[in-house]
């Protein structure tokens, strides 16, 4: 058995990040990259919006409909980090710790110390962080692609 590297095997790196792919569809890896940032874009920006309902929704009922969202995308985003070139794998960790951190208030919320309040205000600054670097990587993925 022969083990290849994941980005070396085109066929199930499409498997992972396009939708619909069928197999035997010529492949490149410029468009495989491109594919991986929208994919990573897409999936993190929904991570985001689950860490900031679950840090800021009244109902426990919302926080834990909300926080099942985020694992699962936390899942994903782990899943597509081996395919990840480094600006991409940055923002993927970045969310990674977004998401523990929102984690970690989610899973004790009666911690009421101010280590946890001045957490939770470097999470919100974090959490804004991370968008923009979402955005980041959108604006300069589209530069680099229009170009060639």
């Amino acid at each position: 058995m022969i083990l290849l590297k994941p980005k070396k095997n085109f066929e199930r790196w499409a498997y992972v990040v396009i939708d619909n792919y069928t197999s035997g569809t010529p492949l490149s890896e410029d468009y495989l990259v491109e594919q991986t940032d929208k994919f990573i874009q897409c999936h993190a920006k929904r991570l985001y919006d689950s860490i900031h309902k679950i840090l800021n929704a009244s109902k426990q009922e919302t926080k834990d409909k909300h926080y099942e969202k985020a694992c699962f995308e936390y899942g994903v985003l782990v899943d597509v980090k081996k395919y990840a070139n480094k600006p991409q794998k940055y923002a993927i960790n970045r969310a990674i710790d977004d998401f523990i951190a929102a984690e970690n208030c989610y899973l004790h919320p009666n911690i009421k110390t101010t280590d946890a309040l001045s957490q939770k205000k470097r999470n919100k600054e974090e959490f804004w962080e991370g968008v923009a670097i979402v955005e980041m990587i959108e604006l300069f993925s589209n530069d680099l692609f229009k170009k060639k």
